[in-house]
């Protein structure tokens, strides 16, 4: 890469950009992204590496339209694009063995889940930290929406119950009504780069056994959002137990900056090196 003008990104070392030209590789194990406003550049590029017998193949529609399990397509109408993950959702739904199972509206009941100890132990013949893995790539790329749902469920891998067991049915019960849904994008260039944040204080009292100190923990979550559009977010329960609502909303307030930062220095990078004006007007 370097052989041809690539450079990486000081924020993310899997990410190249060139040192004068509009294009940017971003590498994960052995899958790419080429981006640049120029499809030329990216094929002179890619058989540049193939001349030295690296072996890459483009794929045949031009277009990003899937990178690792998720689903890439654009609204020639409006420009949105949807991320969507159909496939992961099916591989669920059949290792759950729930293909013929009712659907459910919502991914989640109103109460929160607890450990339940004296409940009934879990009892089918698939892993439940499988599934919950599973869900947790699912809601971590393309499903925000179950994001709450997955991580209450996937707390208990380490020893199901029974009332786990059926939440993360409830989950798949949601999915096989929302199978094709994802994540839309529609960027808003008048908006830029946006933190919100939000902390249920000891969510989980009352529906917790009182001497467990997770009955006392705030459910915090936060999103960051880029023109608009969603690119990072979290639900989880706080590993510190705090006082007061306040003090929990600044527990989660700082675990945000944590993402905040490096991500809106990447973005500077880019910016910069990319030639984008808007996006460097985005995060002044």
């Amino acid at each position: 890469m370097s052989k041809f003008g690539f450079e990486p990104s000081e924020a993310d070392p899997c990410l190249f950009l060139h040192q004068e030209l509009q294009i940017m590789v971003l590498n994960y194990c052995d899958d790419q992204i080429w981006l640049s406003p120029d499809n030329q550049l990216i094929k002179k590029y890619v058989q540049s590496l193939k001349d030295l017998r690296y072996d890459l193949e483009l794929e045949p529609k031009g277009d990003i339209f899937g990178f690792l399990g998720i689903e890439f397509s654009t609204d020639p109408t409006t420009g949105m694009i949807k991320l969507s993950q159909a496939g992961l959702i099916d591989k669920v739904i059949k290792y759950t063995k729930m293909t013929e199972a009712s659907t459910r509206d919502t991914p989640a009941a109103e109460a929160p889940l607890g450990s339940d100890k004296s409940g009934d132990p879990f009892n089918e013949d698939w892993s439940y930290p499988a599934a919950a893995g599973m869900l947790l790539y699912l809601s971590s790329n393309s499903r925000p929406g179950i994001q709450y749902a997955v991580h209450s469920a996937a707390r208990f891998s380490h020893n199901p119950r029974k009332s786990h067991e059926q939440a993360v049915k409830r989950i798949v019960r949601y999915l096989l009504k929302t199978r094709t849904e994802g994540i839309l994008f529609l960027p808003q260039l008048n908006q830029g780069l946006d933190c919100f944040v939000d902390a249920d204080f000891a969510g989980q009292h009352g529906y917790e056994d009182d001497q467990d100190p997770s009955s006392v923990e705030a459910r915090i979550g936060f999103v960051l959002t880029l023109f608009g559009c969603p690119v990072l977010w979290q639900s989880k329960m706080q590993t510190d137990i705090t006082l007061s609502s306040t003090a929990a909303e600044n527990f989660v307030f700082s675990m945000s900056m944590c993402e905040l930062l490096p991500l809106r220095a990447l973005l500077q990078e880019i910016s910069i090196k990319m030639n984008l004006p808007e996006l460097a007007e985005s995060l002044v």
